[in-house]
């Protein structure tokens, strides 16, 4: 084909040829004469296939016709081959290996489905897109179920091997993981609310026999200070009544609302001091006496009433 002149074309002839032979000699049509050439890293449209076959075509044809055929040399692939492969490889359930021509046309698989070999499947191609690997979920047209496919173009064939799952089967193990996971999460709720339930109720007991035992010291304080001979009398830092005994009551003579818990000792002082049983100042004998207590010293007073006291 040396007497054809290619000048002018970007490729080389030897690109030009191979193109034009392929689709003259196959009968392909020119998107798979360009599918071809991808594979071979040889980027070329179509449209220029076309260009090519109408520049050329008829040029190749009276060169061929001066020369002596030889033959047809062929390559062919053994398909049993491959399923015998795929055969080989440990598959978890519901797994499945495929080999597919760039078009979508299943040409192996295992396991084996006998009327599907030879039909067109386009699962493992979208997958791959433009791309040499690819991955995806669909719902199979061979089986119906949801699926995993992955899929690899194998360099140099126009062919693409994929490897699916269903999906049930790849998260079987996840599936269980989490039952078991559920099924401890379950428990340890279990014993963490047995251990809250035991605490709970042995504090309530605990604060059930406080209870029970200060209302005990309780009712023996209270008897004690109802039967004692002395009068008695409490207060605190504020000078605010804290316990007073019956016989104190008694003794200066004081109605129930001066000697409740929260009074004013001044108050109850002003009241002797008003019916006769106490002479001081209120004021000053609270000031007084509380100035000691703070300094920490014992104070002892005596107080006079119609009686010595």
């Amino acid at each position: 084909m040396g007497t054809i002149s290619y000048r002018g074309f970007r490729f080389p002839p030897s690109i030009i040829q191979h193109a034009i032979w392929l689709y003259l000699r196959f009968g392909l049509s020119l998107r798979n004469v360009e599918d071809l050439l991808a594979e071979r890293g040889i980027e070329v449209t179509y449209e220029t296939v076309r260009c090519w076959v109408a520049r050329f075509g008829p040029a190749f044809a009276r060169v061929l016709r001066g020369r002596e055929f030889l033959g047809v040399v062929r390559g062919t692939i053994d398909l049993q081959f491959f399923e015998n492969f795929f055969e080989s490889v440990v598959l978890s359930e519901g797994g499945s290996l495929s080999l597919f021509r760039n078009d979508g046309t299943l040409l192996v698989r295992y396991p084996h489905i006998e009327p599907i070999i030879g039909q067109v499947f386009r699962g493992a191609i979208d997958a791959l897109g433009e791309r040499e690997r690819g991955t995806i979920r669909l719902v199979g047209t061979m089986d119906g179920k949801d699926r995993l496919l992955a899929a690899q173009r194998l360099e140099h064939f126009p062919l693409s091997i994929s490897v699916g799952v269903d999906v049930s089967a790849a998260l079987a193990n996840w599936q269980k993981e989490v039952i078991v996971l559920i099924g401890l999460g379950g428990l340890a709720a279990l014993i963490i609310a047995a251990m809250v339930f035991i605490i709970a109720r042995q504090l309530l007991r605990g604060k059930k026999q406080f209870q029970q035992e200060f209302d005990e010291q309780k009712l023996q304080l209270n008897t004690a200070f109802s039967n004692m001979s002395q009068g008695l009398v409490m207060f605190d830092s504020a000078a605010r009544l804290v316990v007073c005994n019956d016989r104190y009551r008694q003794i200066y003579n004081l109605p129930p609302d001066l000697t409740t818990p929260g009074c004013a000792v001044v108050d109850l002082l002003k009241h002797r001091a008003a019916n006769g049983t106490f002479s001081g100042n209120p004021e000053e004998y609270v000031g007084d006496l509380l100035a000691t207590i703070a300094q920490g010293k014992i104070a002892k007073q005596e107080a006079e009433t119609g009686e010595r006291l």
